[in-house]
């Protein structure tokens, strides 16, 4: 501005370079700030999808549970266990076989 004055206002003084010092200050800083504002808005991206996957994978797992528990148990209960099918007991109560 003081550049467009005309004859003795058109000066370069103190007050002016450090005016135009700051301007130039604020404006790197400001681009910066941009540039941390990119950084974590990207991270914030990454994590919102890694959130996503996540709540998906709970979701599938709470599915297996709930399959588990209502049809699987079921079919399982009409087989042996596995002791009985090795023809050992638990360990309190373990069968005992002579060797000859």
């Amino acid at each position: 501005m003081k550049n467009e004055r005309p004859n003795v206002e058109l000066c370069e003084d103190k007050a002016q370079r450090g005016l135009i010092l700051e301007s130039r200050q604020l404006a790197a800083t400001i681009q910066v700030l941009q540039e941390q504002l990119a950084r974590a808005q990207a991270s914030l991206a990454n994590l919102q999808t890694t959130r996503r996957e996540l709540e998906r994978e709970i979701a599938v797992m709470e599915n297996t549970v709930t399959v588990d528990k209502g049809r699987v148990q079921s079919v399982r209960k009409r087989f042996p266990a596995q002791h009985k099918l090795m023809g050992t007991r638990n360990r309190s109560n373990r069968s005992k076989r002579k060797l000859d």
